[in-house]
C-alpha cells in the first residue's frame, strides 16, 4: 500500500508541474501578447497597461510557485506517509 501511494504521489507531482508550467507559460504569452497589441494601439496608456500586466505576471507565477511547493511536500514531506504506519 505504501508502495502506491509513493508511486502516484511521484507521478501526480510530475504531472502538475509539467502541466501548470506548459499552462503558465502559455498565459504569460497570452498576456504579453495582449499588453503589446494595446500598447501598440494606444500609447499614451502604456505605463498603466505595463503595471497590468506585471500584476498579471506575478499572479500566474504564484500558481506556479503553489504547485512547486505542493510537489515538494507530496514528494519530500508527504502526509499520507505518515498516516499509514
Amino acid at each position: 500500500m505504501i508502495e502506491w501511494i509513493i508511486i502516484v504521489s511521484i507521478i501526480t507531482s510530475g504531472l502538475s508541474i509539467a502541466l501548470v508550467g506548459m499552462f503558465a507559460t502559455r498565459a504569460q504569452g497570452n498576456a504579453a501578447s495582449s499588453a503589446f497589441e494595446s500598447v501598440a494601439r494606444q500609447p499614451e496608456a502604456g505605463d498603466q497597461i505595463n503595471r497590468m500586466l506585471l500584476f498579471a505576471l506575478a499572479f500566474i507565477e504564484t500558481i506556479v510557485i503553489f504547485t512547486l511547493t505542493i510537489s515538494l511536500i507530496l514528494l519530500f514531506a508527504n502526509p499520507l506517509l505518515g498516516r499509514l504506519k
